[in-house]
């Protein structure tokens, strides 16, 4: 009864001189606590979100630019969500622990894409 338990939250955060996406989705049935990863948005450019976990691949060596939780992968690994051989290189935070589903892309990814337009 304590501890993050959501499904998955997203955030925009700000100062004068950056913007970051975090990502946050909880470890549900599997232990208390949750898994996450940050984006740095990079100077003229936007980004929207509504529901549904958009950071794919990061680049894990330039905290510049991406931040994560230390067990963002080895808790995948543990709990059979990608393979055990693999690499920080290809995994897809979202495509892991959010994967999109049509109700995802119909009514989350609409909202993103009204931004747009």
């Amino acid at each position: 009864t304590y501890g993050y338990a959501s499904e998955g939250e997203s955030f925009s955060i700000a100062d004068r001189s950056e913007v970051w996406v975090n990502e946050v989705i909880g470890k549900g049935e599997y232990e208390m606590g949750s898994v996450w990863v940050a984006r740095r948005i990079p100077a003229g450019h936007v980004c929207s979100h509504a529901n549904q976990a958009r950071i794919t691949t990061f680049d894990w060596n330039d905290p510049d630019t991406a931040m994560y939780a230390e067990d963002v992968l080895s808790f995948a690994k543990r709990v059979g969500l990608v393979d055990a051989d693999q690499q920080p290189h290809s995994f897809s935070f979202s495509d892991t622990y959010d994967p999109v589903t049509f109700e995802g892309a119909r009514f989350c990814e609409g909202r993103v894409w009204s931004f747009f337009s």
